[in-house]
């Protein structure tokens, strides 16, 4: 679960830095802060509750609230 959210987070983060304009400013401004707008867990528990129950289920979720932390300090390194 971790490996696969740091490299998410670490291609996006790394993309947004690099290319910089209004790639940056979506993936900065919109992107990044809606998903740390809502609390993680409960952003996990709502996509569970979307997509069902089932142990794989529940680590995708997880894997889909923890990237943007990684994206956001890479890009800070950019």
């Amino acid at each position: 679960m971790v490996l696969v959210s740091a490299a998410i987070g670490t291609v996006f983060g790394a993309l947004a830095g690099y290319f910089g304009g209004w790639f940056d400013r979506i993936m900065s401004g919109y992107v990044f802060n809606v998903f740390l707008a809502f609390p993680g867990l409960l952003l996990a528990i709502a996509l569970v509750a979307f997509l069902g129950a089932g142990l794989n289920k529940l680590i995708f979720a997880l894997c889909v609230i923890g990237w943007v932390g990684y994206a956001r300090m890479i890009r800070g390194r950019y």
